[in-house]
């Protein structure tokens, strides 16, 4: 019976172990999954960027053509070359502003990316296994308890009244 006790305390404690060791597993996988969607926010937030900053550039490239165009009609001088200045200022910023956004969201998503593993991480960390020595003093307490039993019967044993054989 104690043997039993014993095996079932120790394959208790394997089961634990084993789920333990499951659950960190699922959180890790999870966590994969989620720096993966992470990692494509990031590459779209490039590509929207990109894109962004060329259409921005375009458009600079064009008001500038109509710009000459309509400066051209009309005689040129110090205040065209004054309005050029400005709007190459203004193109500049224009790129900058969608330069700094585009920094701040990929910053943003490299935040999200650490928090999570920060937050798996704890998770993981806060999974409780079996504990070894616990499990080997509680196998110890049903083995004393199991001789201590055996103990008491062979006193009663002893104590208890002998057959007497009839005599003949």
């Amino acid at each position: 019976m104690a043997v039993l006790t014993v095996a079932s305390t120790y394959m208790a404690h394997e089961g634990q172990v084993q789920a333990a060791e499951g659950q960190s597993e699922a959180l890790a996988k999870q966590e994969d999954l989620r720096q993966m969607d992470i990692e494509r926010q990031a590459s779209e937030q490039r590509e929207i960027a990109s894109q962004e900053m060329n259409t921005a550039n375009r458009q600079a490239i064009a008001d500038m053509a109509t710009f000459d165009t309509i400066a051209g009609e009309y005689g040129g001088g110090n205040t065209t070359s004054r309005e050029r200045n400005v709007m190459g200022v203004q193109r500049d910023e224009n790129l900058a502003t969608i330069g700094s956004n585009g920094r701040r969201g990929m910053a943003e998503i490299g935040y999200a990316a650490q928090a999570s593993r920060n937050n798996t991480l704890s998770q993981i960390g806060a999974i409780k296994g079996p504990s070894q020595i616990g499990t080997l003093l509680s196998i110890g307490g049903q083995v004393a308890g199991a001789y201590g039993s055996y103990q008491q019967n062979q006193r009663l044993d002893k104590l208890a009244p002998q057959k007497a054989t009839p005599v003949k």
